[in-house]
């Protein structure tokens, strides 16, 4: 899937409320770094989810407009983010 979408540049964020640390080195383990556009995590300095802020910030940093945004998350707190950031598909 990381390869399709890279392919066709669709962009990959991951937007946690893990910390910054832990979530860098899982990324290191899975080699999944190369496909990875923007990280935001919980122990950056911006509002958490289920703030639309941190979903913002990856929209602005990619230049994307957050209708053309899927958001795929497995809580709540993410599925709430999603709709706040008025993406255009919200999945959970």
């Amino acid at each position: 899937v990381f390869n399709f979408l890279k392919e066709n540049n669709i962009k990959i964020a991951i937007c946690t409320s893990d910390d910054r640390d832990v979530t860098e080195k899982t990324i290191d383990i899975l080699n999944i770094g190369k496909y990875i556009s923007s990280l935001r995590c919980g122990s950056d300095i911006c509002l958490s989810k289920p703030s639309p802020e941190p979903i913002w910030e990856i929209c602005n940093e990619l230049n994307i407009n957050t209708p053309s945004v899927i958001m795929i998350g497995d809580t709540m707190s993410d599925i709430y983010s999603g709709i706040n950031a008025k993406c255009g598909k919200v999945f959970g």
